[in-house]
């Protein structure tokens, strides 16, 4: 099957769903900012991740990638250094 460019590149355009890796509470953290603008356009499925867990903004945060449940279209790294 030959699928064009276009089809093969909409999951990074569109993704149906994000993890940003490194979010936390602070406000001028790239990744809280980031989450904040999804959140405002109503973007359907979010996933925080940092190493606490817990809450963040009404979203239950994921201590790890690999504790998301549900299969994640496209991650953001925003701590670099933090996480490798």
């Amino acid at each position: 099957m030959n699928r064009s460019i276009k089809e093969q590149l909409a999951p990074v355009f569109f993704p149906k769903s994000i993890a940003l890796v490194g979010v936390s509470n602070t406000a001028v953290n790239v990744a809280y900012m980031f989450l904040q603008s999804l959140l405002d356009s109503g973007f359907p499925r979010i996933y925080p991740v940092n190493p606490k867990g817990g809450e963040m903004m009404g979203l239950k945060t994921f201590p790890s990638i690999r504790d998301i449940p549900e299969e994640v279209a496209l991650a953001k790294l925003t701590e670099y250094r933090k996480w490798v």
